[in-house]
C-alpha cells in the first residue's frame, strides 16, 4: 500500500511515534484521527510520489519540447495518418476507451466510441468523472471499468448502448 515509503519509529518524551516517510522536498506531516490509522493516507501520500515525479520530468526542457512536438504532430501529421488508415487498418481485438466526463472530447469530436470504431470495431467504454489523468484521479472507476472489460466476453452486446461488438 505504501510502496516506496520506509517505516520508522521515533521516541519523543517516552512516547513512540510510528510513521512512514517517502518522496523528497519539504516534509509534510499527515495525522489521522480516531478510529483511523496511518493507512487512511495511502492514496494521498502516493499522490503527493506522483507530483514530485511529474515535476522532475517536466523540469527537463527536452521533455517539455517533446510534449509540445507531440501536440503539434497530433494536430497535423497524425490527422493525415489517421485519415489514410481510417477503415483500412484496424485493431481487431476488443478495445477499452475511457475519457474524461468533465473534459471537452465529446464536444470537440462527438461520441468517442464512434470516433474509434473505424479503427477498432470492437471498442467499448464510457466517460469517467475527472480530468486528464483518470488513473490517478479516479483509480477506483478505472479499475472497475478494466475489471468489467477483462471479465466480459470479447463478443456480445454492450449493455449501456445495445451496440454489438
Amino acid at each position: 500500500m505504501f510502496d516506496g515509503f520506509e517505516v520508522f519509529d521515533v521516541e519523543v518524551d517516552g512516547v513512540r511515534i510510528h510513521g512512514r516517510r517517502g518522496g523528497s522536498g519539504p516534509p509534510v506531516l499527515l495525522l489521522h484521527g480516531i478510529p483511523e490509522t496511518h493507512l487512511m493516507w495511502h492514496r494521498v501520500a502516493r499522490a503527493l510520489e506522483v507530483r514530485a515525479e511529474y515535476v522532475r520530468c517536466f523540469s527537463d526542457p527536452a521533455t517539455v519540447h517533446s510534449i509540445c512536438e507531440e501536440y503539434r504532430a497530433a494536430a497535423t501529421l497524425d490527422i493525415d495518418h489517421d485519415n489514410a488508415d481510417r477503415g483500412r487498418r484496424q485493431i481487431r481485438c476488443p478495445v477499452l476507451a475511457l475519457w474524461s466526463l468533465d473534459g471537452p472530447l465529446p464536444e470537440w469530436y462527438g461520441d468517442p466510441l464512434e470516433l474509434w470504431r473505424p479503427w477498432a470495431p470492437h471498442v467499448r467504454g464510457h466517460a469517467v468523472p475527472g480530468g486528464h489523468f483518470l488513473p490517478e484521479e479516479r483509480p477506483t472507476d478505472v479499475t472497475t471499468a478494466l475489471h468489467a472489460f477483462l471479465t466480459q466476453p470479447s463478443a456480445g452486446v454492450d449493455p449501456r448502448t445495445g451496440r454489438s461488438w
